[in-house]
């Protein structure tokens, strides 16, 4: 067997892998598998990554825990998949972060996130205060 059917048979192997996977995995990225939100002040905000740039957050939930701090990760989906405004959203949470208002924040959770989308499965769609009573 020569060196050219053998890079052959690589590089279709390679692109059948890539295929599959990438085809398996849009799948699981795009399917919601949840959707809610949580109340609470947001206590953290961050963008980060070696190659791609994340917004990362935590929420500490509003009301008691046994546990003691009551603490929720989240994201701002990178590739805005629903249509909402990144760097607005990031702006409105560190405002947020910065008044330590009350908020609550609505997300989306897909079964499964690529790492150049975000680095939790919950990713944030909107963010609101909320109106202490």
């Amino acid at each position: 067997m020569g060196i050219g059917k053998t890079l052959t048979g690589i590089v279709l192997a390679g692109g059948l892998l890539y295929g599959t996977i990438a085809g398996i995995g849009g799948c699981l990225n795009n399917y919601i598998l949840s959707e809610g939100s949580r109340i609470g002040q947001v206590n953290k905000l961050s963008q980060g990554g070696v190659f791609w740039k994340t917004y990362e957050g935590t929420l500490a939930l509003h009301g008691l825990s046994s546990q003691g701090a009551n603490l929720w990760d989240f994201s701002i989906d990178r590739q805005a998949r629903s249509g909402e405004n990144v760097e607005q959203i990031a702006t409105d949470i560190q405002r947020c972060l910065d008044s330590q208002e009350l908020v609550k924040l609505t997300y989306k959770k897909p079964l499964a996130v690529w790492p150049w989308r975000a680095n939790t499965e919950y990713l944030v769609q909107k963010i609101e205060p909320v109106e202490k009573k």
